[in-house]
């Protein structure tokens, strides 16, 4: 089995499996993830292991001990979600969502609604910070 496939098989069974509990995934050329649904990450880390470009529905990543946006989706087609987290920057963000941005009680530094709006294009009016 060659390299790539074995990574993207690794994350398949370790990870997405688990995250994704209605929808499907795809891999793109540079070996980010599409999501064709939503996806929830309770595991514990202070990055992204791997890279997602789009998420159709929902994007949660809530009290995992973040301390980077890195490899989050570009663009999420409901909510965003990274609440309780050590973030002290908004670098990565993703930068269109097309619901609801979710990114209070982060430990490292409390963010403003002018902070997202600079990061991100939220299609609907609520941001929670």
């Amino acid at each position: 089995m060659k390299t790539e496939e074995f990574r993207r098989k690794l994350i398949e069974e370790k990870y997405l499996r688990r995250w994704i509990s209605k929808g499907t995934w795809s891999w793109n050329n540079d070996g980010s993830i599409n999501v064709e649904g939503g996806i929830q990450i309770n595991d514990k880390f202070s990055k992204l292991p791997f890279k997602f470009r789009k998420v159709s529905l929902w994007f949660q990543i809530n009290n995992v001990g973040l301390t980077t946006l890195e490899n989050c989706p570009e663009e999420v087609g409901g909510f965003f979600g990274c609440e309780w987290n050590k973030l002290t920057s908004l670098e990565y963000s993703p930068k269109i969502v097309k619901e609801s941005y979710f990114i209070g009680n982060n430990i490292g530094k409390k963010f403003t609604k002018e902070d997202v709006k600079k990061v991100c294009k939220i299609n609907y009016h609520w941001i929670n910070v």
